[in-house]
């Protein structure tokens, strides 16, 4: 029962974060899974790739509430991810044939470096804007290649890489985090596909917990809407330093554990 309450507590906190940010809710998931299982289990580790492969498929479920909810206040860019969803499926689906064959050490490191460069990110660093926004249709598929293997490799939604790229291109600030939710639905749905057939057990996966990502996504969905309410009302700059610190100390937790 306190591991069902502690999911639904991590789902709900992803969800924010993906609604608000844009950054993904794997972020959150990845980490707190594998802390969940230090608490309740301290003497067996949580295999990383099953913390990303459930974050994964939790984000499918949250990606899809949050993009309706961006949708609704006409947040979305079509016209971008149309031109990012071809890189975006194809480098999902090869980051998921990296990250299975990699060692769950070495996924653990890039994880954590990678959980430690989005943190300070966010602490200390501020999105620049360019005057003109380039929606050449190669330069967005090259794009979605590698931020979708990037991300399916990490179990996020990709939106650390996509809302500070389309921010930086000049597109408008809460655009980018709404085309950002748009595109991790397809990042999950294909990284998480990809974790099923690149591995000899497939559908029968250890690498994909459907009934923690079911409980998650309760709550995550629910987080999610409530997020994509708050980007349009507060000021987002203290919020992402408070991610940012909660990330940097989730790294630590995963480094240490």
């Amino acid at each position: 029962m306190i591991e069902i309450i502690y999911l639904l507590i991590l789902g709900w906190i992803a969800g924010i974060a993906a609604g608000l940010l844009g950054i993904g809710g794997g972020i959150i998931i990845v980490p707190g899974l594998i802390f969940i299982n230090y608490l309740l289990n301290p003497l067996i580790i949580l295999d990383v790739h099953e913390a990303i492969g459930t974050s994964l498929a939790t984000i499918i479920f949250t990606g899809i509430s949050s993009a309706r909810a961006h949708h609704l206040k006409g947040g979305i860019d079509y016209e971008t991810f149309l031109k990012l969803i071809t890189g975006l499926i194809l480098g999902s689906l090869i980051g998921a044939a990296v990250a299975v064959n990699l060692h769950g050490r070495l996924l653990s490191m890039v994880v954590v470096a990678f959980l430690l460069l989005v943190g300070f990110r966010l602490i200390f660093q501020e999105v620049r804007f360019s005057s003109y926004y380039n929606k050449n249709l190669a330069n967005l598929a090259a794009h979605g290649a590698w931020i979708g293997l990037l991300s399916s490799m990490l179990g996020i939604g990709g939106g650390t890489f996509i809302v500070p790229l389309l921010s930086a291109k000049g597109l408008e600030i809460r655009k980018a985090i709404g085309t950002s939710a748009m595109c991790g639905i397809p990042i999950a749905f294909f990284g998480c596909l990809g974790f099923i057939l690149f591995n000899q057990d497939g559908m029968l996966s250890q690498y994909v917990n459907w009934s923690s990502a079911l409980i998650m996504s309760l709550t995550s969905i629910i987080g999610a809407r409530y997020g994509v309410r708050l980007v349009y009302k507060i000021n987002q700059s203290y919020l992402k330093k408070i991610f940012g610190i909660f990330i940097c100390i989730a790294a630590l937790l995963v480094l240490f554990r």
